[in-house]
C-alpha cells in the first residue's frame, strides 16, 4: 500500500509542475514509459495510455518549454529541469553506512545527418559496431547525469537519469558535465547535501576542464579513467636551506603501470572479484598526492589527486586485458575513498551504459525527428521522466515472462526485483489500477487549419558546425 502511495504522490507532483498542456504531456509520459512496440514518437498516440489524437503528441512536446533567447532562457530551462527531474532523488535508496553516493556522467549522441534545417548541428562522437568505421556522426550530443543506486549481486541494473542537457557547439562535454555535477552536489534540497558524493566518468573526463571545477566542491570526489600514456608528477621535495635558484614546481615524473612506478607505490592491495561469471584476482596499486597538468579556460591548471592502477588476472596468472586500468581520484575528501571503493565505484560506471541502451531502444530517446532544436530538448527531458516513472513503479510491477524466457523463482515469499525492461512490460496494468491525475480529453471541434491567404515560407538551412581553430586565409602580397 505504501508503494502505491509513493507512486501516486510522485505522479501527482510531476503533473502539478508540468505547466501548459499538462494533461496531454502526462499521457505522453505514460505512453513512453509503457511503450511496447512503438518505433516512432507519433506511434505513441496509438497506445491505450494516450487518450488523445496524434496531433496532441507534437503539441504537448512543443508546449513543454517555450524557449526564448539569450542566457535567461537557458537558466529558465535549467530551473525547470531541476523542478521536474530532481525530486526522484529522494526515492533512491540511500547507500549503506560508510559508502558514498554515486553519480555518473556521460555524453549521448543524437544522430541527425539528414536535418539541414536543425540548428547548431555538429560532428559528435558515436560508437560504431562495424570495425574500421569512424565513430563520428552529425547531430547533437546530450550530457546525461545519473544516480547509481546500490545493488547486490545478481540484482538488475538501474541508473536513474536526473539531468539531461544539450552540449552546444561552442562548449565542451567536460564543461557541461562539470556544471551539471556541481549543481547537483551543491543543491541543498538533495538527499546527499553535505555528504560524500563520488562522480565516476570515462577517460574523456580526466581533463582539467572537468576535474578542476569538480575539485572546487568540498563534498565532491571525481573518479575518472586515465589514458595509459598519461604522465604525472610527484610533489617537489622540500628545498634544503641555502639552496640558490628558483624552487621546483614539479617533482619526479611518474608513468603509472611501468615496472619502475609499481615498485614505488604508496599502497598495494590484493583482492578477488568477478568479471561476468569468471572469478579473477585483482591487484591494486595507489599513489597519493600526484600532480596532473592540464588546460582550463586557456590557462595551465595543476590538479592534485591520487592514482590507482588495477591489474586483473585469472587463477593461473594470465592477464585478462592487454592494458591495466588507471584511475585518478580528485577532490578534497579523496582520502575517505579507499582504493577498493574507487575501483568498484568505477566499475559501477558501466551501469549507465545499460541505461543508455534502454533509453534509445525502448524509450525512443533519439527517435524524435524535428526541425526545431528546442522541441528536441523537450523530448529528451520527457524521455528521462519516463525512465524515472519506471524506477518509481518497479516495486509494483509483476514479472510477465515470455514463453521462451526462464521462470524466476519467488524467494522467501518476495517477488523478484525487476529491471527496466520487465517493469515497462507490466506498467500499463499498474497505471490502469492507479489511475492518472490528468483530465480526460474533451472534443474541441475541427482545427481551422492554415489561414487563407497567409504565405508559406521554407525553413532556413543551417550549416554543420565544425569545431577547431579556423583555417588561415590566403595571404595577400604587398606590391
Amino acid at each position: 500500500m505504501k508503494q502505491q502511495e509513493t507512486l501516486t504522490q510522485f505522479r501527482t507532483q510531476l503533473y502539478t509542475n508540468l505547466g501548459a498542456r499538462a494533461d496531454a504531456t502526462m499521457d505522453l509520459i505514460d505512453a513512453v514509459a509503457g511503450n511496447i512496440g512503438a518505433r516512432s514518437v507519433v506511434e505513441l498516440s496509438l497506445s491505450a495510455l494516450f487518450r488523445r489524437g496524434h496531433g496532441s503528441v507534437m503539441a504537448a512536446i512543443a508546449a513543454f518549454f517555450r524557449r526564448g533567447s539569450g542566457e535567461a532562457s537557458a537558466r529558465e530551462r535549467a530551473a525547470r529541469e531541476a523542478t521536474l527531474c530532481r525530486p526522484v532523488a529522494w526515492l533512491v535508496p540511500e547507500p549503506e553506512a560508510g559508502q558514498p553516493w554515486l553519480l555518473a556522467v556521460d555524453a549521448l549522441p543524437v544522430s541527425r545527418p539528414y536535418a539541414p534545417t536543425l540548428s547548431d548541428r555538429g560532428y559528435v562522437h558515436q560508437a560504431q559496431a562495424v570495425p574500421g568505421q569512424k565513430p563520428v556522426t552529425v547531430g547533437h550530443a546530450y550530457s546525461l547525469a545519473t544516480v547509481l543506486p546500490a545493488r547486490g549481486t545478481g540484482e538488475p541494473i538501474w541508473a536513474v537519469p536526473i539531468s539531461a542537457r544539450r552540449i552546444e557547439s561552442q562548449v565542451t562535454p567536460q564543461s557541461v558535465a562539470a556544471e551539471q555535477i556541481g549543481e547537483l552536489a551543491t543543491d541543498k534540497t538533495m538527499p546527499w547535501h553535505d555528504k560524500l558524493v563520488v562522480t565516476v566518468a570515462d577517460s574523456g573526463y580526466s581533463q582539467a576542464t572537468f576535474l578542476a571545477p569538480v575539485a572546487a566542491h568540498a563534498n565532491l570526489v571525481a573518479v575518472s579513467r586515465l589514458r595509459k600514456n598519461r604522465v604525472l608528477y610527484r610533489r617537489p621535495k622540500p628545498r634544503t636551506p641555502g639552496t640558490i635558484g628558483r624552487p621546483r614546481k614539479y617533482g619526479d615524473r611518474l608513468l603509472p603501470g611501468t615496472a619502475t612506478s609499481l615498485s614505488s607505490t604508496d599502497q598495494t592491495l590484493c583482492t578477488t572479484g568477478t568479471v561476468g561469471h569468471k572469478a579473477v584476482r585483482i591487484r591494486l596499486y595507489r599513489w597519493n598526492d600526484l600532480l596532473l597538468k592540464g588546460q582550463h579556460q586557456g590557462r595551465l591548471v595543476v590538479t592534485q589527486g591520487d592514482v590507482v592502477c588495477a591489474t586483473l588476472t585469472d587463477h593461473d596468472g594470465h592477464y585478462l586485458y592487454n592494458h591495466d586500468l588507471l584511475l585518478c581520484i580528485v577532490g578534497d575528501r579523496r582520502a575517505e575513498v579507499d582504493t577498493a571503493q574507487a575501483y568498484h565505484a568505477y566499475r559501477r560506471r558501466f551501469d549507465q551504459e545499460h541505461a543508455h541502451r534502454f533509453l534509445r531502444r525502448d524509450l525512443l530517446f533519439d527517435a524524435y525527428q524535428t526541425p526545431v532544436t528546442a522541441h528536441e530538448e523537450n523530448w529528451i527531458t520527457l524521455s528521462t521522466l519516463a525512465y524515472q516513472m519506471l524506477f518509481v513503479a518497479r516495486p509494483l510491477a509483476e514479472y510477465l515472462p515470455r514463453p521462451w524466457e526462464p521462470k524466476v523463482p519467488v524467494a522467501d515469499g518476495h517477488p523478484p526485483i525487476l529491471g527496466p525492461g520487465r517493469v515497462q512490460r507490466d506498467l500499463p496494468r499498474v497505471l490502469r489500477q492507479l489511475g492518472t491525475p490528468a483530465k480526460s480529453p474533451k472534443p474541441r471541434g475541427k482545427s481551422p487549419g492554415w489561414p487563407k491567404g497567409t504565405p508559406k515560407t521554407s525553413r532556413d538551412h543551417h550549416p554543420v558546425v565544425k569545431r577547431g581553430p579556423p583555417k588561415p586565409g590566403p595571404v595577400r602580397k604587398v606590391a
